[in-house]
């Protein structure tokens, strides 16, 4: 009996696909990856995996997993080297997921014009492709920029937008993460209650899965926060130390930074110095390791009050000299031009497009217009042709109708003039026969004469 010959092709695809899930695992697993540069172990496996779509995803992965601990520059690293490759293999999927790594990381580091210009450029490929439930990331992320910017009404425009397109698809994870930040708009603007309900409806729909833990997490947090305006600062250190354990669950290095910053605000308030001193300081060490200059900023700013209401005013100025200073570099003039200017491209961009779209659909109906006057035109002309064809066929029978007329005329004519002449001929014949021959009468006379004699 032959034995059964391997199919090598799906072995081949086999091997690949385990090299590319060990080289996953190794660079997911990484002890230095949360800590600095790409190592060099996981450069050199990536710069040895051919250029395909399965390189641009891990290197979306690596990069989202860089920023998600707060590690900025090799996040930055593999999101541009999947955009590049992205763009050669026309891989759309891998441009769009790569362009909002690199919104999201530029927002966390405060670079807002950098940011919304990535966020614009991903959302204008989902849109042109139809695709609902990433148009809802989109504009959301936007919003957040929006919203660290202090521009309200762009953040509450957008957020909404993206709760309408979410509500539609009933994408869970999207409608979480919407109600979240609308609840953060709605704080912001000390709509405590609306902020509340917003922020409990996202938690209701959280799942507990890996997915759905960081706007678990959020939605802790913000909690914690309404309750603290509330000044019910039992029940909003509650909120935030849960928030706190599932932040270091998932390794989200700027939440446990901001979870900080939060807990030493209560007990700023509560006048508990000591404690507010240790959880602030935590917070800015934090923001610090991982580029987070809105965190920076927050923590010096907190840090100069707690140190004034201690009585170390030199220290108290240090703290707020640094805190003008983040926020200066955050909120600057050119800053704020190239913010605006990205979402003037986007808008001109997209205006843009709706026109090309509009002038090519009237090329279209005036193309399926000119077809139609064509094909009435042929259509015409056909029956005109058909018109012709057929008076000339019936004239050409009229013609040729006379014409045998004309010769069965003519030989009507010659047979009468036979017949004529025929007939004459029998006449003449009988007048002469009838000259020639004597009649009955004058023979019966005769034949009486001779029997009398």
């Amino acid at each position: 009996m032959k034995g059964v010959l391997p199919n090598y092709a799906a072995v081949n695809k086999m091997a690949k696909n385990l090299k590319y899930l060990f080289l996953l695992l190794l660079v997911l697993s990484h002890p230095l990856l949360a800590d600095g540069p790409i190592p060099d172990s996981v450069r050199v496996g990536l710069d040895k995996a051919p250029d395909d779509t399965n390189k641009v995803n891990l290197l979306n992965t690596l990069s989202m997993k860089a920023y998600k601990v707060g590690n900025y520059p090799p996040s930055l690293e593999y999101s541009n080297r999947a955009v590049i490759l992205s763009e050669k293999l026309k891989y759309s999927k891998g441009l769009r997921w790569a362009y909002s790594n690199l919104g999201s990381v530029y927002c966390y580091k405060g670079d807002y014009a950098n940011s919304l210009a990535y966020h614009f450029k991903a959302l204008k490929i989902r849109e042109k492709e139809g695709l609902l439930n990433e148009m809802a990331w989109s504009n959301t992320n936007i919003g957040n920029v929006y919203l660290a910017m202090n521009n309200n009404e762009e953040t509450m425009r957008y957020y909404t937008k993206s709760l309408r397109i979410s509500e539609k698809t009933g994408d869970k994870p999207s409608m979480c993460y919407s109600y979240n930040s609308l609840g953060n708009i709605h704080f912001k603007l000390g709509h405590f209650n609306e902020a509340l309900d917003n922020f409990k409806r996202s938690l209701e729909l959280s799942t507990g899965t890996l997915a759905h833990k960081q706007n678990t997490a959020n939605a802790l947090n913000n909690i914690g926060e309404i309750y603290r305006q509330l000044k019910n600062y039992k029940e909003a250190r509650r909120y935030y130390f849960d928030a706190l354990a599932v932040e270091k669950e998932i390794q989200d290095n700027q939440g446990i930074g901001i979870v900080h910053l939060n807990i030493g605000s209560i007990y700023f308030e509560e006048g508990n110095y000591t404690e507010a001193k240790k959880y602030c300081l935590k917070s800015l060490e934090i923001a610090k390791s991982i580029d987070d200059l809105v965190g920076e900023e927050e923590a010096q700013m907190i840090l100069s009050d707690i140190f004034e209401k201690t009585g170390d005013k030199k220290t108290a100025l240090l703290y707020y000299k640094a805190y003008v200073a983040s926020r200066d570099s955050i909120f600057n003039e050119e800053n704020t031009k190239k913010a605006v200017q990205a979402e003037m491209n986007f808008e001109f961009e997209k205006k843009e497009a709706a026109n090309k779209l509009e002038q090519e659909k009237k090329e279209v109906i005036a193309l399926a217009e000119k077809k139609k006057q064509n094909i009435i035109l042929f259509a015409v002309s056909a029956f005109g042709l058909l018109i012709l064809g057929f008076a000339l066929f019936a004239y050409r029978s009229y013609l040729q109708k006379n014409r045998s007329n004309i010769e069965i005329n003519e030989q009507k004519r010659i047979i009468e003039q036979k017949q004529k002449e025929v007939i004459d001929s029998i006449y003449y014949a009988r007048r002469i026969q009838r000259s020639l021959l004597p009649n009955e009468r004058y023979i019966n006379k005769i034949l009486v004469r001779l029997r009398q004699g």
